[in-house]
């Protein structure tokens, strides 16, 4: 009877320290656990590291801050009290642990050396690290990050680092995005590059062979200057690659454009880099395709048409030829088209038409021929429409003023005749028209300019344009206004002729108050 009863009891106490557990473990993961002192401390002498200073328009106007970017000091929270640090601005805490494992300081003002033996490299448990958009003061990327071995996202872009990247970060293994960019340009590579790789070959064949989890690398505007390995083409998971302005050489591997889980590839302003397009499979994650201002060459294939997830494809300023394939118009979510400045010949593929979603189409440069690309009227979403310097023939179409969003028209360069057709001249949203074409007439409905509120750029050249009323230029009164008005002139000899070179920046319009047409 005593064994029994005592049986009892210890069944009674097990279920009584069980279900204590089971209560302790629940309040633990529903609340969160509050920041070690010790890695408290850490962080109160990370802050005492950097000056807060806000960046000027001196700064963002010589090391290019491009990017539309809001700072603010974070670490100004930061302070020596009870609260609880994993609350503090951009930091995240392990719920469980309480350890810090994130650290987001981008565009947090700090200013200072970025340190060897900075306490950023105490925080051992750190598996998310942005410092982007500060400024560390040129100073070089310390080799201290591999004893960050949890990593798996790094960001050091845009933050004013300078000298060669420490080949220790190829040990960070669990990396799985690595940004060390730093855009100073959108259009071409600055003179000096602050970041670069020592011994680029080898660098590169370490970081494809050791980092196999990255999904994203951007080390745009790094010095590279060197080939791309063909281990590029085996980083199973990587999701974007962007080199632009990396001074990359030699033969691009086409094989890099078949990872299947590729979504985004950048490799703008490498104009020694050479390459050609793939034939693409159907099993394709591409989002992004940017080729501008490379050697790449060669046709674009058929099985483009294949890229179902295509939004923005820019192969501008290469050495592409060939024709303009019809299997553009099944990327049916493509909202850039820019093909500017190559060999393209033949006319555009009707096709085209089918791109619903297009906002801006430029095939400019080319050798083109046919009339106006009437598929475009059927893309009612299109801002921007580049034809400039084609051989396109014919009439600008006369229902051209159906493409109520566009805001942007380059037509000159080519051989369109007759009149420029009014309902063009009703697009209220226009802000740019060229028309330079010495073939092209009437000026139908001009005289009604007032119309154009949001015009800023304003381009015809011609011998045969005639207008039948003055036309009152005090309209263009913007601060941005700017008018390039060449050789506008009637054709009859015997009237007068009025030139007018280049009128810029009229706020209002001083050069010029109208312009008077006689009829014949």
């Amino acid at each position: 009877m005593i064994g029994s009863n005592y049986s009892f009891f210890l069944r009674a106490i097990v279920l009584l320290l069980f279900s204590i557990s089971n209560f302790v473990s629940t309040f633990a993961s529903l609340t969160p656990g509050l920041c070690h002192p010790d890695q408290r401390d850490v962080l109160l002498q990370l802050k005492t590291e950097f000056k807060i200073r806000k960046p000027d328009d001196e700064f963002h106007d010589r090391y290019g801050y491009l990017m539309n970017v809001t700072s603010y000091p974070k670490t100004e929270s930061w302070v020596n009290s009870s609260t609880d640090c994993c609350n503090w601005d951009g930091v995240t805490c392990n719920t469980e642990s309480g350890k810090v494992i994130g650290l987001d300081l981008s565009c947090s003002c700090l200013y200072g050396r970025l340190e060897p033996n900075s306490s950023l490299f105490r925080l051992k448990h750190l598996t998310s690290l942005n410092l982007a958009f500060n400024n560390f003061t040129f100073s070089p990327i310390p080799d201290k990050f591999n004893n960050l071995i949890l990593l798996e996202t790094l960001n050091l872009s845009g933050s004013s680092l300078k000298g060669h990247i420490p080949k220790e970060i190829l040990q960070l293994t669990s990396l799985v995005s690595l940004d060390l960019s730093f855009y100073v340009s959108i259009y071409s590579p600055p003179s000096s590059l602050l970041l670069s790789i020592e011994n680029p070959p080898l660098f590169l064949h370490q970081l494809a062979q050791n980092l196999r989890n990255l999904r994203a690398l951007d080390l745009s505007c790094v010095n590279i200057s060197s080939e791309i390995p063909h281990e590029f083409s085996y980083m199973p998971s990587l999701r974007s690659l962007h080199l632009a302005s990396c001074y990359l050489v030699g033969e691009f591997p086409s094989n890099v454009f078949m990872i299947p889980s590729l979504q985004s590839i950048i490799l703008d302003h490498n104009p020694d880099l050479r390459g050609s397009l793939p034939v693409f499979h159907r099993n394709n994650s591409m989002q992004v395709l940017r080729l501008r201002e490379t050697s790449f060459s060669g046709i674009i294939p058929d099985s483009i048409g294949n890229l179902k997830h295509l939004v923005y494809l820019r192969l501008a300023i290469s050495n592409f030829s060939g024709r303009i394939p019809s299997s553009l118009g099944e990327l049916s979510n493509l909202s850039s088209l820019r093909l500017y400045q190559n060999h393209f010949t033949g006319e555009l593929p009707s096709s085209i038409g089918n791109l619903k979603q297009l906002i801006s189409f430029n095939v400019g440069g080319n050798q083109l021929t046919g009339n106006f690309p009437s598929a475009l009227l059927n893309l009612t979403k299109l801002r921007n429409i580049y034809l400039y310097s084609n051989q396109f023939t014919g009439f600008l179409p006369p229902n051209i003023g159906q493409l109520s969003k566009l805001e942007v028209l380059y037509a000159y360069g080519n051989c369109f005749t007759g009149a420029v057709p009014s309902s063009l001249l009703q697009i209220s949203s226009l802000t740019t028209l060229e028309l330079d074409d010495y073939q092209l007439s009437d000026l139908v409905g001009f005289e009604n300019v007032s119309l154009f509120s949001n015009l800023q750029v304003l381009s015809f050249q011609s011998n045969n344009f005639r207008v039948g009323s003055p036309v009152d230029l005090n309209v263009f009164s913007s601060e941005y206004c700017y008018i390039f008005w060449a050789s506008l002139f009637q054709q009859q000899t015997s009237l007068q002729i009025l030139i007018f070179h280049q009128i810029s920046r009229i706020c209002p319009c001083q050069t010029a108050t109208s312009l008077s047409f006689l009829s014949s």
